[in-house]
C-alpha cells in the first residue's frame, strides 16, 4: 500500500526533475514549450514539453470553447485515470497547464479517488457537449459530469453521490484534487486559497487558473507537489489520509504546488443524492 502511494509520487518527482533541467539547459520557462513537432496532412503541429516526454493523453473525451480545451480520461492506457481530467490547454492548443485533477470520496474513514471505484460507462450526451463517467463505490455510485462555457473559459464539475444502500453513509465528504503546471513548467507557480471564496488560485507569469466550489468547500489546503511529509506536504497525500487542515499558501517549488478542496456533506441516508459543483477556470492573471 504505501508502494502503491509513492510510486505516483517518484513518477512525478522524476517529471518535475527532467522538465527543471529541461529548463535549466535552455528551455523556455514561461509560455508555449514547443518541443516536439507532428505533422498532420501536410501541416505542423507543435507540442508543449510534457506531452513530448510521455506521449499525448488517454483521452475519452475531448471539451472546448475556442481558447479553452480539456481531456476528460479513460480507463485504460499510459496513464489513464478513468473520469479525471488529464489536459487543460489554455490560450493555446500546445499549452497544457495541468498534469491532473480528480474527484475523491472520503467516507467511514478512508478516501477512494474515482478512478479507483469500478467504472460503470462514460458516455458524450449528445447536442449537450456533457460528458459523464459513471462509478460505484462501496455502498453508492457517484456521477461526474463535465461541460466546458461556451462562453467563458470555465471547465465545470457537477458531482453527485448517492447512497444505494440501506445503511447512512457516514461522514461523507466530496473532495477536488489539482495539480496544475503553468506554463508547462511547475518551478514559478505560486498557489494560495483566497480567504473571501476559498478558492484555490495558482498564478504565473501571463496566467493563472482558479478552483472554487459550489457551495463553497468546508475545508481548502495547498502542498508542494511530491513532498510526502512535513507542513507542506503533498496536498494528494494529505487528502489520503484524511488530512484537511493545512497551508493556505504554497511554493514556488523545484516540484511544483497543489491543492485540494473538500466539501464535508454529513451522513447520507439510503436512497439520498448529494451534490457539489467544482469550477475550474482559466485566465491572463489571478
Amino acid at each position: 500500500m504505501v508502494g502503491d502511494r509513492l510510486r505516483p509520487l517518484l513518477e512525478r518527482t522524476t517529471l518535475a526533475a527532467l522538465l527543471a533541467l529541461s529548463s535549466a539547459l535552455g528551455g523556455c520557462a514561461h509560455g508555449p514549450l514547443a518541443t516536439g513537432t507532428r505533422t498532420t496532412g501536410g501541416a505542423s503541429a507543435q507540442s508543449e514539453i510534457i506531452s513530448t516526454i510521455t506521449g499525448d493523453s488517454p483521452n475519452f473525451a475531448q471539451l472546448a470553447n475556442g481558447s479553452l480545451m480539456t481531456v476528460v480520461s479513460r480507463n485504460f492506457g499510459r496513464g489513464a485515470k478513468a473520469g479525471a481530467l488529464v489536459e487543460f490547454y489554455y490560450p493555446h492548443c500546445s499549452t497544457d497547464q495541468l498534469w491532473d485533477s480528480y474527484i475523491g470520496v472520503a467516507s467511514g474513514g478512508t478516501l477512494r479517488w474515482a478512478q479507483n471505484l469500478r467504472l460503470v460507462n462514460q458516455a458524450i450526451v449528445p447536442d449537450t457537449g456533457r460528458v459523464t463517467s459513471d462509478f460505484e463505490g462501496p455502498g453508492y455510485t457517484l456521477r461526474l459530469e463535465d461541460v466546458v462555457s461556451p462562453t467563458s473559459n470555465v471547465h465545470l464539475r457537477h458531482v453527485t453521490l448517492t447512497n444505494e444502500g440501506t445503511q447512512p453513509l457516514k461522514d461523507v465528504s466530496l473532495v477536488d484534487y489539482g495539480y496544475f503546471m503553468l506554463n508547462s513548467l511547475p518551478t514559478g507557480d505560486r498557489l494560495q486559497v483566497d480567504p473571501k471564496s476559498h478558492a484555490l488560485v495558482q498564478t504565473d507569469t501571463g496566467v493563472a487558473v482558479a478552483v472554487a466550489a459550489d457551495p463553497a468547500p468546508t475545508d481548502a489546503r495547498c502542498g508542494l507537489a511530491n513532498v510526502p511529509v512535513g507542513a507542506a506536504e503533498d496536498a494528494c497525500c494529505a487528502a489520503e489520509h484524511l488530512d484537511w487542515k493545512g497551508p493556505q499558501a504554497a511554493g514556488p517549488s523545484l516540484t511544483g504546488v497543489n491543492g485540494t478542496l473538500r466539501n464535508a456533506v454529513g451522513d447520507v441516508a439510503p436512497g439520498q443524492s448529494v451534490s457539489v459543483t467544482y469550477a475550474l477556470g482559466a485566465g491572463p492573471d489571478g
